[in-house]
């Protein structure tokens, strides 16, 4: 059952927390902060409200709403967590763990984007961590501005995973139509646009499979000369 705290984000910062402690990994006052931005950003991408009830706005080193130190201050105070040191290379703030056995902070749903988003990367190092926060459409967008402290929207993040969605399905139209015709032995070497398409992600080798081991090398030659195109690296 969710807790009833005086704190708005004290909840938020103990479900990290509670979550780290159940598979054993420490938590640094950053890596929280990362940690429950990407929990916001799972949620919106899912079709969700975010969960942290953070304000997040683009400084210096990443994601930050400066309640979530008066939150973290607060579970400390209350005795609810306690911070010791960092032993780790990473530098610039302590180590939060809990110091009793709490309930679920949040809602059943809220927690399991928690636990989900802390079993992928509570483990990562700052630097791994900083890496996977400045991939998201939000800061990426907020970085292009080259304005500090500018509002992060994490609706973006919904339209992301809504085009990433159309993507697929296009991915998956044009393979099975392109296999029928490979069968047939109609095939023609696919358009730019064709490669473009099914291109758009960097795992497409994966995603493809056998499948482009049956195309002509002509094709696939053609795929690894556009792949940089169709991640929009290049024009």
């Amino acid at each position: 059952m969710p807790i009833d705290m005086p704190n708005p984000l004290a909840g938020s910062v103990l479900s990290i927390l509670l979550a780290a402690r159940e598979l054993d990994l420490s938590v640094t006052e950053t890596h929280l902060v990362g940690l429950l931005y990407l929990t916001d950003v799972a949620a919106v991408e899912a079709g969700h409200a975010p969960i942290s009830g953070a304000t997040w706005r683009l400084g210096r080193r990443g994601p930050y709403d400066p309640a979530l130190t008066r939150a973290q201050d607060y579970v400390v105070e209350s005795e609810l967590a306690e911070r010791g040191d960092d032993e780790s290379a990473d530098a610039g703030a302590g180590v939060l763990s809990l110091t009793l056995v709490v309930d679920d902070p949040l809602d059943r749903e809220a927690m399991d984007f928690v636990r989900t988003v802390v079993a992928l990367h509570g483990g990562k190092d700052t630097a791994a961590l900083r890496s996977v926060v400045d991939a998201t459409v939000p800061v990426i967008e907020a970085q292009a501005g080259g304005e500090s402290g500018v509002l992060l929207d994490l609706s973006r993040a919904r339209r992301r995973r809504q085009a990433e969605a159309l993507l697929a399905r296009a991915r998956t139209t044009l393979k099975t139509e392109y296999c029928v015709k490979l069968a047939q032995g109609t095939a023609n070497l696919p358009s730019k646009c064709w490669v473009r398409t099914v291109c758009a992600q960097p795992f497409l080798k994966e995603e493809l499979g056998d499948y482009l081991g049956r195309l002509p090398p002509q094709v696939v030659a053609l795929i690894e000369d556009n792949l940089l195109a169709c991640l929009g690296l290049v024009d």
